[in-house]
């Protein structure tokens, strides 16, 4: 018999993709034959793929998926007070695709104000399956006994006269220290606030409650960083050197308009500075002969230096230091960032292997 676990996000920016992506991985390595579903596609902002998770498991590896339906045409289906041929549609396509799994791990879907329909969705789909519900979710600022009860009050909209079996929960981004995320830019420490919350805590509170911790998860900031050229993609940057932009990873970012100080650079720093500010290309090109893995550069305003300037980056360049330009002011840029999608990348196959 087909046994079926269905992951629920609890709360946002969980990492509901990588947590599903290592349930399945994890999996695989036992020896059970696992499927992954998500019955309806999910658009990423940035992203040129229908649905996210589906996608990089079609990309890196040979786990098999079943096809998502389109968003829009669910979205036709609830407006038409159709769910239930909406339904019978994710059933149909999963007993089409499913060959001979043994266990199909189900993403559900996620909660926002343009999807309204996906917590009922979700139960509906995991009551119809007979799922073991698995809720995933993230400390934030919350303590061990906040966590358990977030955690309880989700499970009991799922269980009881709802008729869903809970198997328990995953905390993702434990241990978080404040240290390794002062330096971050928003866009990436936003994704993991600082908590002081350990496995044994959380393991001290769920033990005298019935709801099951399953896992916790450390965060781990090298593989949340995203590569160079992700960020390429999203600012449409132009390449003036390419250098290392499929594996340098950005873990912090410094924008430069004032003078440069002491010790500005460390590794994993993307540079964001006018192209006239010849001084900090040549700095950071220093930095990066002298073994300072810096991420890359970026030079906006549409300017770029002179080619004395350029030749004196050279050899840094010959050795992977990543170059972009860009039309837009420092002021857009810094815009530009704050709202760059942190979400795995369909080809980055480090982060979706060791997320």
């Amino acid at each position: 018999m087909v046994r079926f676990f269905n992951n629920l996000r609890i709360g946002e920016k969980i990492g509901l993709t990588t947590v599903s992506l290592g349930i399945v991985h994890a999996l695989e390595q036992t020896g059970v034959k696992v499927t992954f579903f998500k019955p309806v596609a999910e658009k990423t902002p940035g992203s040129d793929y229908a649905d996210l998770s589906t996608a990089i498991l079609n990309e890196t590896c040979n786990i098999p998926t079943v096809p998502p339906l389109d968003q829009n045409h669910a979205e036709r289906l609830i407006a038409a007070s159709k769910g239930d041929d909406l339904l019978e549609e994710v059933i149909g396509r999963l007993e089409a695709h499913k060959s001979d799994a043994q266990l199909i791990v189900v993403e559900g879907m996620v909660p926002n104000r343009d999807i309204t329909f996906a917590n009922r969705f979700n139960l509906e789909i995991a009551r119809t399956l007979g799922s073991q519900v698995v809720f995933v979710g993230t400390p934030g600022h919350r303590g061990a006994a906040e966590i358990l009860e977030r955690m309880k009050i989700a499970s009991n909209y799922f269980s009881g006269k709802n008729g869903c079996t809970v198997a328990g929960c995953i905390i993702n981004k434990i241990c978080v220290d404040q240290d390794d995320t002062e330096d971050l830019p928003v866009i990436v420490s936003d994704i993991a606030p600082p908590t002081t919350v350990t496995r044994e805590q959380l393991e001290e509170q769920f033990g005298k409650d019935e709801m099951k911790l399953l896992g916790a998860i450390p965060w781990n900031r090298a593989i949340s960083a995203p590569r160079v050229c992700d960020l390429t993609k999203y600012l449409g940057a132009n390449s003036i050197n390419t250098g290392e932009s499929q594996t340098r990873r950005i873990r912090n970012i410094k924008m430069y308009a004032a003078a440069l100080s002491e010790n500005e650079f460390v590794a994993g720093t993307f540079i964001v500075t006018p192209g006239n500010r010849s001084d900090v290309l040549v700095a950071a090109a220093l930095a990066s002969m002298n073994g300072v893995d810096i991420a890359g550069i970026l030079l906006n305003d549409n300017r770029l230096p002179e080619p004395a300037v350029m030749d004196l980056c050279a050899e840094a360049m010959a050795g992977g230091l990543p170059v972009l330009s860009t039309s837009a002011d420092t002021w857009s840029t810094a815009s530009a960032l704050q709202n760059f999608n942190l979400s795995l990348a369909v080809d980055d196959f480090e982060r979706s292997v060791y997320s």
